[in-house]
């Protein structure tokens, strides 16, 4: 049988949709980590919603596509319900509203993994960078005005660059200016002259300047890993992805953040989707649409057990269920602490005691000079390296006079 090549001239479904608005609009967002897990569950549930509310805004805002930058899964062999999760949203958005798709892969990514059926998708309106290309074509999408072109740029590094075009000895900064380099002669070999050239670029990267909230997975040891805000200068608006905070680097440079928090040092960030307009002239607007999600990550900071078992009280379920991370304030041990908490608050990721700290962490264990010390000074030793402070002249008292009741009234 001989083979043929089938064209498709727009979306397999398109429904009451017509391509092309009187603006540019898109919604970018990035480091979804589907398949990620939280105090040993996983977040399908919470990544399903978030989900969904993106597919709400995408018809409330009318854009013309929603742009990935990066990090769609946790790891690089996603679980099962993780990928069936996002083959659900790629069919809801491209399929049956008629949308466009743009992603790319991340550091937590597999390159080839992700960009596996790029070819076949992309007449359908879904678009891949998964992988770096020597010869790259950006993705065309058009308004009133004329086209605008996207550069999906993978996760870049100085390896990658290397075992492609034999460029040696590169840092990630000299890397990603390479590639991108290659990408901006593919869009201006397209451009029309005369034409005001609007231009997206999405990336996965560290870049000077952003604000790091610590659950990035590192890209390098030190700051080898960072790239420069002005390697994106030529672009338009630059879509990034890696930082989970939402924020504006410089210009027209921006990191969406992940969807919802995924650690400690997350639990005070405002996550957002970005929707991007990009006018006729160029010019970009970008609108903060905050996410709410179904369970949130809190930090219950100097709070004493009971105060936390009365907040319970106050609380509706849904916040009960929260992710939470807290501290308490009790000097006294207070039993079965975690399991009493975990009774009104089922999701509790970690229980600390502030005032029981590492302060005997440096004092001498050895077993002979242990031993060779007064009951009165072992005592004194563990209440402070269990408390953080020191016996009262009160305390010592008590203590005394305890010792001597235990030995039956014999001199300590």
């Amino acid at each position: 049988m001989k083979n043929e090549v089938y064209h498709f001239s727009q979306p397999l479904l398109m429904v009451n949709r017509q391509p092309g608005g009187v603006f540019m609009r898109f919604i970018h967002t990035a480091d979804l980590h589907l398949g990620k897990m939280l105090n040993g569950e996983r977040l399908t549930e919470l990544q399903s919603d978030v989900l969904d509310n993106l597919l709400k805004l995408v018809e409330e805002t009318k854009a013309e596509a929603v742009v990935i930058a990066g990090d769609v899964y946790d790891r690089s062999v996603p679980p099962e319900e993780a990928m069936e999760l996002f083959d659900r949203f790629v069919n809801t958005l491209v399929c049956e509203t008629g949308r466009k798709l743009l992603y790319i892969a991340g550091n937590h990514d597999s390159d080839k993994r992700i960009n596996y059926g790029a070819k076949i998708m992309a007449p359908g309106g879904v678009f891949v960078g998964g992988i770096l290309q020597d010869d790259p074509i950006p993705v065309i999408l058009h308004d009133k005005y004329g086209p605008v072109y996207f550069s999906l740029i993978p996760y870049v590094t100085p390896e990658r660059v290397r075992n492609l075009w034999g460029k040696d000895n590169l840092s990630f900064k000299e890397a990603m200016d390479f590639v991108i380099a290659k990408e901006l002669d593919a869009v201006r070999k397209l451009a029309v002259p005369g034409e005001v050239l609007r231009s997206v670029a999405v990336a996965h990267a560290f870049v000077t300047g952003g604000s790091v909230s610590g659950s990035e997975r590192e890209l390098s040891v030190g700051g080898s890993g960072q790239v420069g805000a002005d390697s994106f200068y030529p672009y338009t608006y630059a879509a990034l992805g890696h930082l989970h905070a939402p924020q504006r680097i410089k210009g027209n440079i921006w990191y969406s953040g992940s969807p919802l928090k995924y650690s400690l040092n997350e639990f005070n960030q405002t996550k957002a989707f970005l929707v991007v307009d990009i006018d006729g002239k160029g010019h970009v607007s970008v609108e903060w649409r905050k996410i709410i999600p179904k369970r949130d990550l809190r930090l219950l900071d100097n709070v004493s057990f009971q105060q936390v078992i009365a907040e319970a009280e106050k609380l509706p379920l849904s916040k009960r269920e929260d992710f939470l991370w807290i501290k308490l304030i009790d000097r006294e041990p207070v039993l079965g602490a975690m399991e009493r908490l975990r009774e009104r608050y089922p999701n509790i990721l970690s229980l600390e005691w502030v005032n029981r700290g590492n302060a005997g962490e440096d004092r001498v264990t050895d077993s002979r000079q242990l031993m060779s010390q007064s009951k009165e000074k072992l005592f004194e030793s563990f209440f402070e390296e269990v408390t953080g402070d020191k016996l009262t002249e009160e305390e010592r008292v008590v203590l005394r006079q305890g010792i001597k009741e235990s030995e039956g009234g014999a001199r300590v």
